[in-house]
């Protein structure tokens, strides 16, 4: 008589578990099957795409806000990371903008694409219109070319810091531990961006050297190796 009753309360007590337990993975299923069911059609990076169309930056022309949005979505690249290097890089937005640097190498326009690797590595690993030449002064191609090159850079290195620095120095010198104090100023500055980015607060940064007016355009074309 008493194992009996010992029996009842144990199968009592497993009921008193059981039911709650049952009743809640019951719920949940039902909630996750009315989200999924519900969610707007195409795959996950339109979303991404549809829903960073409402943040757009306010501080940039719009149409390239927009296209910046787009083509982040379209590749599954961080936006605010993209607009943190653009800020580093050019935070006049000048889409003709040129930097010689000390190497003898010059960056073009908008997001600052270095000469040596443009139209070697670049064009070759990212320009996919055969019938359109490669124009780093027209800022939808420049941010086109750079937004694919953070992109695969994000798939060599994975993490954000690296990413940064290799975008400024160069993956080689990152894998091999040679930064140079210029790219960790670089990364700081990147770091404080994407942080005001996050926090949708307007930025405010040095504006990089640019070559004086007067200089021939022909001489810098020269430099640049344009074709």
């Amino acid at each position: 008589m008493y194992k009996s009753s010992k029996v009842k309360d144990y199968c009592l007590l497993l009921t008193m578990i059981f039911i709650p337990l049952l009743i809640g993975v019951g719920s949940t299923y039902l909630v996750m099957k009315s989200f999924y069911d519900n969610a707007p059609a195409g795959d996950f990076n339109d979303r991404i795409a549809e829903i960073s169309k409402e943040n757009t930056y306010e501080f940039l022309p719009k149409e390239m806000s927009e296209y910046i949005l787009k083509l982040c979505g379209e590749l599954g690249v961080d936006p605010d990371l993209v607009v943190a290097i653009l800020l580093n890089e050019n935070p006049m937005l000048d889409t003709e903008h040129i930097n010689r640097n000390n190497n003898h190498s010059v960056d073009l326009g908008l997001f600052q694409l270095n000469d040596r690797y443009l139209y070697s590595t670049f064009q070759k690993r990212y320009w996919k219109f055969k019938d359109i030449e490669l124009d780093p002064f027209n800022w939808k191609h420049n941010t086109y070319i750079a937004i694919h090159h953070i992109r695969y850079l994000t798939k060599t290195h994975k993490i954000w810091n690296e990413v940064v620095m290799a975008y400024n120095c160069g993956s080689t010198s990152v894998m091999k531990n040679k930064v140079p104090d210029s790219t960790k100023a670089y990364l700081a500055r990147a770091q404080k961006n994407y942080a005001l980015l996050k926090n949708r607060v307007n930025v405010d940064l040095e504006v990089p050297e640019i070559i004086p007016e007067n200089q021939d355009r022909e001489e810098v074309t020269r430099l640049a190796d344009i074709r």
